[in-house]
């Protein structure tokens, strides 16, 4: 068996596969697909996307209700978001939240979303 970082050439063998769905979502220098091989065969797959996660979101209570803050706020923000992906992840913990994301176009993605720590000695960002 052999598991190695499979080049972009050969892309075409992950048709059908989930990964497969994600791959045009990030430039090369964006993605790599790790595979294990048995033969010729691929038995197991792992895609490893960079991505702009947007986190974080707040606005002091008095002025939540003020249209020019969360515009500014929004707009700067995804105009940061733009230079670096075509896409970004965030959350919603609020229904007012969910609404904002969906009218910009968001879709919920169906899955549990996880921090893994993958440096020797680090943990998540998040509390235990």
């Amino acid at each position: 068996m052999t598991t190695r970082v499979l080049p972009p050439s050969e892309y075409g063998r992950l048709d059908g596969l989930d990964v497969a769905e994600f791959l045009p979502l990030a430039a090369d220098e964006d993605r790599r697909v790790v595979v294990v091989e048995d033969g010729e065969r691929i038995v197991g797959v792992w895609g490893v996307f960079r991505c702009v996660h947007l986190e974080g979101v707040w606005i002091a209570p008095e002025y939540r209700a003020r249209p020019r803050v969360v515009a500014s706020l929004l707009h700067a923000t995804l105009d940061v978001a733009k230079e670096w992906a075509p896409w970004a992840f965030t959350g919603a913990a609020s229904d007012p939240i969910r609404r904002l994301i969906e009218k910009l176009g968001g879709q919920r993605v169906p899955m549990d979303l996880y921090a893994i720590p993958v440096r020797e000695g680090a943990s998540t960002c998040l509390p235990r």
